[in-house]
């Protein structure tokens, strides 16, 4: 049942209706539903596998009814919605009547939108039997705003049962399997218990000397933040706490000229957290036509399905949800990838030029997801 439905479940639902199409692929009969769920494999004492679905959203094909006008859409049924909307193309067909005109304020995850509408009533039922029930306080807007991955992943709502939860990857990509084997060959756990692990080179490690060029980027960026004192000290901060924490180390001046890569890094100071200045490191800064980034690969796609993860939200009456501090400094680099991970430093008040190198992943490089 929808918002504004007499529920013969005890249960109300409330939903949002979509304009009226019919797809090619909807699958069943007049009481189907696409299903948008989660799939368990169990395994039960005959060893036969058993797969539960829990069902999450559905979307279902209804009729509208207004007197003698009646429309055949598509509802969907959102339980986290607390409101009824029907798009204004579908009313107009139904020649519904205007009762109120409102201001509809939508809120999501891209912020709040102030929509004008008016409410109005219909009557609602499947396409199998004939048996009605009253939407009461239906908002009527023109339009909702079009999220295309959003309409991408609807697409696929009419090809398959449910919608899967799972990873992303693609395990038959060539350079994901590349990828793969590279962290299976190169990744250690360390005495302390700390993972450890190369870059995802492409093919081979050989990038130009940009030495001169990081210095250059450097003399730029003091000079800069010498204008800033405040911020140049708590760059520094920064810096000195990495060094005390193990997530850098310096170089001695011996190897400051071996083979290697130096990663250009700039500041930038978030407006939720004005007391604080993050310093980023940019992979994709390029001498003679190359960059670090162009040498790695993505790897294998591993972050949780943005799709699965707003659903498995109503999977509960509590969501909990954490933040892993400094998550990508959490994973090593082994010692043969470190030089390609290299930074210069000049400290306020100090003209001596310090040059460090990572020892753990950074956060800006194309490997660094995977």
């Amino acid at each position: 049942m929808l918002n504004g439905a007499n529920s013969r479940y005890g249960r109300t639902l409330t939903s949002v209706v979509l304009t009226n199409s019919q797809s090619n692929n909807s699958r069943g009969n007049g009481n189907s539903f696409a299903v948008i769920g989660n799939k368990d494999t169990t395994t039960t004492k005959d060893t036969t596998a058993a797969t539960k679905t829990t069902n999450l959203l559905y979307v279902m094909p209804v009729i509208l009814h207004n007197k003698e006008n009646k429309v055949r859409t598509y509802a969907f049924i959102d339980p986290g919605s607390s409101l009824t909307i029907l798009l204004s193309k579908t009313a107009d067909e139904l020649r519904l009547q205007k009762e109120t005109r409102q201001q509809l304020v939508l809120e999501g995850a891209n912020g709040t939108d102030t929509k004008s509408c008016y409410t109005t009533s219909t009557e609602i039922s499947n396409l199998e039997y004939d048996e009605r029930y009253n939407l009461k306080q239906i908002y009527v807007v023109n339009c909702l705003e079009q999220d295309n991955d959003l309409n991408e992943e609807v697409s696929h709502w009419w090809k398959a049962e449910t919608i899967p939860l799972e990873s992303k990857t693609k395990s038959n990509d060539p350079e994901v399997l590349f990828a793969t084997k590279i962290l299976n060959t190169t990744c250690v756990r360390q005495a302390d218990g700390r993972y450890e692990t190369g870059l995802l080179w492409k093919d081979d490690s050989s990038l130009p000397d940009n030495r001169s060029q990081a210095l250059t980027h450097l003399n730029h960026l003091v000079t800069r933040l010498q204008k800033k004192p405040e911020q140049y000290k708590k760059y520094n901060e920064g810096i000195q706490a990495d060094l005390e924490k193990g997530y850098i180390a310096k170089v001695p001046f011996h190897r400051q000229k071996d083979t290697g890569w130096y990663i250009q890094h700039y500041g930038l100071v978030s407006p939720n957290k004005p007391g604080k200045i993050r310093r980023i490191c940019n992979a994709k800064a390029p001498q003679s036509g190359t960059s670090l980034d162009d040498k790695l690969l993505a790897g294998p796609d591993l972050l949780g399905n943005m799709l699965g993860i707003l659903l498995r939200f109503r999977q509960g009456a509590i969501a909990i949800q954490g933040d892993i501090e400094g998550m990508f400094m959490q994973i090593g680099v082994r010692q043969h990838d470190r030089r390609y991970l290299r930074f210069m430093w000049r400290q306020p008040n100090n003209s001596e030029l310090e040059v460090y190198e990572y020892q753990r992943h950074i956060f800006g490089a194309r490997d660094s997801p995977a």
